[in-house]
């Protein structure tokens, strides 16, 4: 698996980079919480915008949001992000992964930018995250 880490000093350009590429493309988003718990948060949902928020007063925020179509815009916020990686498997299948306080978010994505996003993308040893949504193994590197 090929992976980039993003610097978080590089999160707020990454997020602006990554909805300007990616919007309308459709995703899918999975919250593993570390009591074990796995939630589909969306399902095949067109992206609107992926923004880094820190104006919060005790928390910094990177929200995803998704045309719901008819419904409202569902929004999903990673909470205090600690890691942000972008992943590439040999069948061209992407995910993007943050760690954040309130769980692992996997944004499963097919679109072919990653090399806009993060050049020079490289295998990263050390990530027990596993690339199928069936699996629910996973820990954090």
């Amino acid at each position: 698996m090929q992976a980039q880490e993003i610097e978080p000093q590089s999160w707020r350009d990454f997020c602006e980079k990554f909805s300007a590429l990616n919007e309308g493309s459709l995703m899918t988003v999975e919250l593993h919480r570390f009591d074990g718990r796995k939630d589909e948060v969306a399902q095949n949902l067109p992206l609107q915008r992926m923004k880094f928020d820190t104006t919060g007063a005790c928390n910094d925020v990177i929200s995803l949001t998704f045309t719901g179509g008819e419904r409202r815009n569902l929004i999903h916020e990673a909470i205090e992000p600690i890691h942000v990686r972008i992943k590439q498997n040999d069948q061209q299948h992407k995910i993007l992964q943050i760690e954040a306080e309130n769980g692992i978010t996997l944004l499963h994505f097919h679109t072919g930018r990653v090399p806009e996003l993060a050049p020079g993308l490289k295998t990263y040893k050390g990530d027990r995250i596993a690339m199928s949504r069936n699996d629910r193994r996973f820990a954090i590197p």
